[in-house]
């Protein structure tokens, strides 16, 4: 997140401080029969046999390129040339005369794929430029599930706890914007983000902006609850917010717009996966629970517990407010990373680390355009719990988690 605005930031002095020649860097002077390697990829692992549902793929062509690069010796430039210097270029840019074919022969055309065939249970992929082939990429193709969710609404209440220091930063929130934030998580949710997502269902969950108070009195505006604290300092904020702010974790998703300490944009937005769980833990792997009866006691004393609270920078950042919201609700990021050395283990199964098959393990990007671990493939990003990327999607196997969160996690029980 602040790589990018540290890398916006310098290229606007670099912009502003010179004018240069247009260059279209999507110009490809290469034709096919330069190609060198290919690499197929596709943006699942698993397909539903819908009709619908599509797969999407990436083409990586590689060419070699003889470098030049000037060098100095003594006080005479020397010319040295560097050979097979490898060069790659991305779909959209790749010449003409590479095709892609299932293992059967099938041309697929306009980089998708969709079936209504679940015979095979998977399908393998592969590109063709002349004699150069792609390694085959493998799809799991599935019949699509008919189960039908029942709808869980979970109303939503943004707190934007405002204080003189902070004041400037809240003038943007208005019912626009926590609309669109409502429009955002139902679109996800509702597999209408991205037409065609290969592997995701309507998961019958649905977000709307809450309209009273816990007093039963009606809100002025839809979903926000204004609150001017005046000239108190973050942490005081902090502590209004857990004292005065904390609504019925059953009525309401609280998210708290505040400033809870002055470094707060950079640090990621307070909250917690789900704690207490009615059922065997390991229907959640990955997730610290405890296994609680119905109707016990569970003691809430931090707003991370039942709510998200975010600095108001965030918000110009969409991707942070559907990811953390994923993260309440259960899910696990889809980043690869060494944690350090006082950080506990990543846990990788099959390659995995979200515990959703049809998810893929991305390395460290900070664009839509991820690598995959451990075979490094290049995806298009669009899952929302990958990092660094607005994410639209939720797959199959992220709403199986979500569903059991919202059904056995009395702290995460609308609707139950």
């Amino acid at each position: 997140m602040k790589q990018i605005i540290i890398y916006i930031a310098v290229m606007l002095v670099v912009l502003v401080g010179c004018e240069k020649e247009p260059y279209d860097r999507f110009t490809n002077e290469y034709s096919a029969e330069d190609i060198t390697r290919l690499v197929l990829s596709t943006n699942t692992t698993h397909l539903f046999a819908n009709g619908t549902a599509e797969v999407e793929f990436t083409i990586d062509a590689y060419f070699t390129k003889d470098l030049s690069v000037k060098t100095v010796v003594g006080t005479e430039v020397v010319d040295t040339i560097y050979k097979d210097s490898e060069v790659k270029y991305k779909t959209r840019n790749i010449p003409e005369g590479i095709e892609i074919f299932s293992a059967d022969g099938e041309k697929i055309e306009d980089f998708t794929f969709s079936t209504t065939d679940v015979s095979t249970g998977s399908m393998e992929f592969y590109a063709k430029a002349l004699d150069i082939e792609s390694p085959a990429v493998s799809v799991i193709v599935e019949e699509a599930p008919s189960e039908d969710f029942e709808e869980v609404v979970i109303p939503i209440v943004f707190h934007m706890v405002e204080t003189d220091d902070y004041k400037s930063m809240f003038k943007s929130f208005d019912q626009e914007k926590v609309a669109g934030i409502i429009n955002q998580l139902n679109s996800a949710f509702s597999n209408t983000a991205k037409a065609n997502a290969p592997h995701s269902v309507d998961l019958k969950v649905r977000f709307e902006l809450a309209t009273i108070n816990p007093l039963g009195k009606e809100l002025e505006e839809a979903g926000i609850n204004w609150v001017q604290l005046g000239d108190v300092a973050t942490d005081e904020a902090y502590t209004y917010v857990k004292e005065n702010l904390m609504w019925d974790h059953n009525s309401y998703l609280n998210i708290w717009i505040c400033q809870w300490n002055d470094w707060a944009y950079w640090e990621d937005p307070l909250t917690s996966s789900p704690s207490h769980i009615t059922t065997d833990p390991t229907i959640l792997p990955g997730l610290n629970m405890v296994q609680v009866a119905e109707g016990d006691p569970i003691e809430v004393t931090d707003p991370a517990d039942i709510g998200i609270m975010y600095a108001p920078q965030h918000f110009s950042e969409g991707e942070v407010i559907i990811t953390s919201i994923g993260k309440f609700l259960g899910l696990l990021p889809t980043r690869y990373f060494v944690p350090n050395w006082w950080e506990p283990p990543l846990i990788i199964v099959d390659d995995d680390v979200d515990y959703c098959a049809d998810t893929y393990t991305h390395r460290d990007a900070i664009d839509i355009w991820k690598t995959t671990y451990p075979n490094d493939l290049t995806i298009k990003s669009v899952n929302i719990m990958d990092e660094e990327t607005i994410g639209s999607v939720v797959s199959y196997h992220q709403g199986q988690r979500v569903r059991n969160v919202l059904e056995y996690c009395p702290l995460r029980s609308w609707g139950n």
